[in-house]
């Protein structure tokens, strides 16, 4: 490997790591996006579906932290994939995670920008074209931040991510204090049992519920950045600290939403929850303080989103599978410049192409969705490749063998049975979206390998 194809070795401790997987999720922004139709779909239940499918995730955190000492690299999924089961596995898994940091980002970009008009010009926030217009500005910014080098983007989010936390834990904080007056239900063991949900419930909450977890991953493709020569173990652990935050987070909010607002409440507030729940929780103006956590927690996932997208891209142009513009480090500010500027143009391309559609809610809920498909293949694919490159494992005691294999190999199969069991439910244009974007992938796959024949 070249100079000019090193990222910067050493730019991000574990705390910063850490902060960054937390980032990638987004709990603020995630409650708002999809908080609403899971609510929708399972209404107490939700409960205990947002801690099954933590229980699953941490299994792929467990898959990407193992893989990851074996081969460190910033293409994360793309790379263990392909290193276990071979480069035709490992580039779908890659093509997977761009098309999801795609979609992601028109995802995201949504709420930022919606939270954005809420506290400059509400009567503009549910306007698709101006949620359009912010949402361009807020791709624009991350952007040139993330471009300028990963200190930067670091240090823009701590400061978001603390502030997000705070304005969680006050409005959670405000809940137990008002729950005695304001809880519209008291609480049961029914709504954590397994057994309360049908195989359609169970798939609905789940693949919305990976959506919630979704975006911790960006610690790996960050581990050439993590530590001392890109240290394995600091953007590992990283991973399954960032899943069990993430776990405490959501488990603490939907107990919020779920005892202060019936379903009914909860569904109509759509991509407005999170400030619903603080207008019943916190007098005005601090009923604002989800409006800040949102649009930070939103624009911070923007972020996290570009360096995933960039990184990967950036991993699979180094190996010949794009072109090797897209594998060229910048001498000053040691970023994969030309991959960034892809995703910012194709993230503009998505946010605008999304205008078409009535409502800013069709938009968040068209994108949710067709992203669970793509979340479902890469990481069913990583966790395979975990299953398998470790199978020795099953001889070496309990531990090793539920923790490089078997949990896994159980996050892997639900990953399955929900996309095979979703497809049969979802909306066509979703289906179309999510599968279509996955296939499309078979073009740029052949087109390096026939420049590979024809210098041969």
């Amino acid at each position: 490997m070249s100079e000019q194809e090193k990222l910067a070795s050493g730019a991000l401790g574990v705390a910063e790591s850490i902060i960054m997987g937390v980032a990638g999720a987004a709990p603020a922004f995630t409650i708002s996006a999809a908080a609403a139709s899971m609510v929708a779909a399972l209404g107490v239940l939700s409960l205990g579906a947002i801690l099954y499918c933590g229980v699953i995730m941490f299994g792929t955190a467990l898959a990407f932290r193992n893989l990851n000492r074996v081969v460190t690299n910033a293409g994360a999924s793309y790379a263990v994939v392909g290193h276990v089961f071979g480069p035709g596995w490992g580039y779908f898994a890659g093509w997977a995670a761009l098309m999801a940091f795609a979609l992601a980002m028109v995802a995201a970009a949504v709420p930022a920008a919606s939270a954005t008009l809420m506290m400059i010009a509400p009567d503009r926030a549910e306007d698709t074209h101006y949620v359009v217009l912010t949402g361009v500005f807020w791709f624009s910014l991350v952007a040139f931040v993330t471009l300028r080098g990963i200190k930067h983007a670091s240090l823009v989010q701590i400061s978001f991510v603390t502030i997000e936390c705070v304005a969680i834990l006050v409005i959670v904080g405000a809940g137990l204090i008002h729950w005695p007056t304001l809880a519209v239900r008291m609480p049961e063991w029914s709504w954590f049992s397994p057994f309360s949900l049908s195989p359609g419930q169970f798939a609905t909450g789940l693949l919305l519920g990976l959506y919630f977890y979704w975006g911790w991953d960006v610690t790996i493709n960050l581990s050439e950045e993590t530590g001392l020569a890109g240290d394995a173990d600091a953007s590992g652990g990283s991973a399954l600290w960032s899943v069990i935050n993430l776990m405490v987070l959501y488990t603490l909010l939907m107990l919020a939403i779920v005892l202060t607002l019936s379903d009914q409440d909860a569904s109509n507030a759509g991509p407005n929850l999170l400030f619903e729940l603080g207008s019943r929780l916190l007098p005005f103006p601090f009923n604002y303080l989800a409006v800040l956590a949102l649009m930070l927690s939103a624009i911070g996932t923007l972020e996290t989103q570009t360096l995933q997208f960039s990184r990967s891209l950036f991993a699979m142009a180094r190996d010949g599978h794009f072109h090797a513009r897209f594998a060229r480090i910048h001498d000053r500010w040691q970023t994969p410049h030309a991959a960034t500027v892809v995703i910012w143009v194709l993230g503009v391309f998505f946010l605008v192409a999304s205008s078409y559609l009535p409502t800013v809610r069709s938009i968040l809920d068209s994108s949710i969705l067709a992203l669970g498909l793509q979340i479902c293949c890469y990481l069913t694919l990583t966790c395979l490749a975990a299953a398998w490159h470790f199978r020795d494992s099953l001889k070496k005691g309990i531990v090793p063998a539920v923790t490089h294999v078997l949990w896994p190999l159980a996050s892997a199969a639900t990953m399955i049975f929900v996309a095979l069991y979703s497809l049969t439910d979802l909306p066509l244009e979703t289906s179309l979206i999510g599968l279509g974007g996955l296939a499309i992938g078979v073009v740029p796959l052949l087109l390096p390998s026939r420049r590979r024949r024809a210098v041969a």
